[in-house]
């Protein structure tokens, strides 16, 4: 079977040619390649864009690499027809795998080739996100808060709600032309019929980092009153909200630390710092002095895949602030180590972790009640470690690795068989 996969992120291999780092981000396609090629069944041709000027193609073993440049992902581009016409002729594939509708670089595939077998992995929807992507902050105080940056690239705040808008379009374009999508949520399976009623919906969970499958939390091991953050760039990932929950439980807790994984991105040290700084960084920085918080958050620094994992199983407690998720990896991979957990109830969220017996769920919009729930895991080690291991049996299920795989190969097996019967 030739299986051809369009991704949002440059794979290690290609990576490593092109002289970079591979990206963090989307680790979850990695592993599910990794899981699949495994039993050495298939052909790929995983196909990114990237900023250069050329296409690029690299081979390692059974897998084709090609780098289509594409400096504005943003943005619906029909010139990228020419390049996948290039890639199909070469590789001919049984299956094309969309892996996410953010952005349109698949469009113009399927433009140009509407009878292929086509199936796209349901991340999130832009629609939806750019609903609630300013996590109820009011326009006034990120206006009061502006920066240089937001002058000369203004992509923050409700300009990206906007922009957001602006790329549903054509996420529901994607959508209504194919026949096929893979999704994990009672969320994504409304969003996406609400698109297109008659479209085949198949459940496929996602495969974590490997290193995440090994080791547990232990509250014997942890430095006691810390909260896990796991990004806090985005004004989507409510941090601001965590830093107002944060307020709350100082009282109790003067000690508690959130150690939010990533660079300070409240850093303006240097005149590099100082330039990137937007008014939602700017905002987060005046609530933290409001409330005399500067020692109670820890930037990490960026992190590998396992030094991620070390600070994870060394916190209190994970906390998931966002003001829309479908299914949080990060969510996951704390649910998969046994740390205990608190959530904000969007989206597909409730699918993955269920209220009051694997962790709590709030609304997101009350850090009050996130308080609450991270105090409840602060003053009850019993209540940690019930938690955590009935979250950690759910998630060794919903994230099995080989199994994952498997449904995955048999999704691809379905489809083509099923096209084969309608043409015949």
């Amino acid at each position: 079977m030739k299986v051809l996969w369009v991704v949002n992120t440059i794979f290690p291999y290609p990576a490593s040619k092109l002289g970079m780092v591979a990206p963090c981000f989307g680790g979850w396609a990695h592993s599910l390649y990794s899981g699949i090629n495994k039993g050495k069944k298939i052909d790929f041709c995983i196909v990114a864009t990237y900023t250069g000027k050329e296409q690029k193609k690299y081979v390692d073993k059974n897998t084709v690499y090609y780098l289509i440049p594409n400096k504005k992902e943003n943005k619906y581009n029909s010139k990228l027809r020419k390049y996948w016409k290039i890639i199909i002729e070469d590789f001919n594939p049984d299956i094309v795998h969309i892996h996410g509708t953010e952005y349109p670089k698949a469009l113009p595939l399927i433009e140009e080739y509407p009878s292929l077998n086509y199936i796209v992995s349901i991340q999130g929807f832009l629609t939806s996100y750019s609903r609630v992507y300013n996590s109820n902050l009011e326009f006034s105080i990120l206006l009061k808060n502006l920066t240089v940056r937001d002058f000369f690239k203004p992509k923050t705040g409700y300009l990206t709600s906007i922009d957001y808008k602006n790329r549903a379009k054509y996420e529901k374009r994607i959508i209504e032309s194919i026949n096929n999508v893979i999704g994990r949520t009672d969320w994504d399976r409304a969003e996406v019929l609400a698109i297109n009623p008659n479209i085949h919906y198949y459940q496929g969970e996602e495969n974590l980092r490997k290193c995440f499958y090994e080791g547990k939390w232990d509250i014997n091991k942890i430095n006691r009153h810390t909260i896990f953050f796991s990004q806090a760039q985005s004004i989507i990932k409510g941090f601001y909200l965590m830093i107002e929950a944060l307020k709350i439980i100082k009282v109790k807790y003067p000690d508690v630390k959130v150690i939010v994984a990533g660079n300070n991105i409240l850093d303006t040290s240097t005149i590099k710092g100082r330039l990137k700084r937007q008014s939602y960084t700017k905002y987060l920085q005046k609530l933290i002095n409001k409330y005399d918080l500067k020692n109670n958050i820890i930037f990490t620094g960026f992190l590998s895949a396992e030094q991620y994992k070390e600070k994870l199983i060394s916190c209190n407690v994970f906390v998931q602030a966002s003001s829309v998720e479908n299914s949080s990896n990060s969510l996951g991979e704390a649910m998969i180590l046994a740390v205990p957990c608190v959530a904000s109830n969007v989206g597909g969220t409730a699918t993955m972790l269920v209220d009051k017996q694997e962790g709590f769920l709030y609304p997101y919009t009350e850090p009050e009640l996130l308080a609450y729930y991270v105090e409840k895991f602060f003053d009850d080690d019993d209540l940690c470690k019930k938690m955590g291991a009935n979250a950690s049996r759910h998630a060794v299920t919903r994230h099995a690795w080989d199994n994952n795989a498997k449904v995955t190969i048999e999704t691809y097996e379905d489809i083509i068989r099923r096209n084969k019967q309608v043409n015949e």
